[in-house]
């Protein structure tokens, strides 16, 4: 019993099946080099340059709401204090990666702790040498913490960020990339 496949209005039958994949792989291909090419396009407008359109409002904690300013200040306080005591106390685990032990290869957090111990010490440098975006959200999150418990205990409107879906879509675009400029910095610096 066949199938076939549609595509917009037009319905892919079985002779064009037999070269399904080279045929999917093109439609797709066209598809997104035109949804990247509207987009970017929307993106840039007549002579704008691309650019943020960002909302910033403070808003009171509506009432049964999840206090999340709370609950990632006190985690996040746990960690930058937990683990340098951790080191402190028993020294670094012994554990090692093992992503790293098969394939000899960093995994994407390779680093993470040494970065945060590197903070913890104000040794800026060496801390983004370890895993720089690691380095660069802790080093946000050590911002936040003190953020999230006065705004908490005090009872204070809360920072919310309102994004438009283009902006979104840049973001959801952007993250992966980042990540993996991250993870080819890893394997380059090869510690």
């Amino acid at each position: 019993m066949g199938f076939a496949i549609f595509y917009g209005r037009k319905k892919i039958g079985r002779r064009m099946r037999a070269n399904g994949g080279i045929l999917i792989r093109t439609i797709l291909k066209r598809w997104a080099s035109r949804f990247f090419k509207m987009r970017l396009r929307e993106c840039i407008g007549a002579n704008k340059a691309i650019g943020f359109k960002v909302q910033i409002q403070f808003q009171p904690l509506a009432p049964r709401a999840i206090d999340h300013e709370l609950i990632w200040s006190l985690l996040g306080l746990c960690i930058v204090a937990g683990v340098p005591l951790w080191v402190w106390l028993f020294g670094p685990p012994p554990l090692r990666c093992s992503f790293h032990d098969i394939t000899t290869y960093p995994c994407l957090t390779c680093g993470a702790t040494r970065s945060l111990l590197a903070l913890a010490h104000l040794h800026l440098w060496t801390a983004f040498r370890f895993n720089p975006l690691c380095a660069i959200c802790w080093a946000l999150w050590a911002l936040y913490i003190p953020y999230g418990l006065i705004a908490s205990f005090g009872k204070l409107p809360r920072l919310r960020l309102t994004l438009s879906n283009r902006d979104w879509l840049v973001l959801r675009f952007l993250a992966p990339l980042v990540v993996i400029a991250n993870w080819a910095w890893l394997i380059w610096d090869k510690r």
